[in-house]
């Protein structure tokens, strides 16, 4: 992964970006909710892995989920 710093792009380890994306995403429910994000799936997902998104959305705390299944 890679991070604009100073207008110039620098290699991270993962752990920072999922650390930093983690500490964003908790920022934005506390400020204005769990709502405030709305998860797009693919089509390219498989069944299994649909669940998945739609359970993770329910444990972000929204029901706001949709998917792309029905555009092919």
């Amino acid at each position: 992964p890679m991070k604009k710093e100073g207008g110039v792009w620098k290699r991270i380890s993962w752990d920072q970006a999922i650390n930093e994306i983690g500490d964003k995403m908790l920022d934005v429910r506390e400020k204005s909710g769990p709502d405030a994000v709305y998860w797009l799936g693919s089509a390219k997902h498989n069944n299994e892995q649909a669940y998945l998104f739609r359970k993770f959305a329910a444990y972000w705390g929204t029901n706001n989920v949709d998917h792309q299944a029905r555009i092919c």
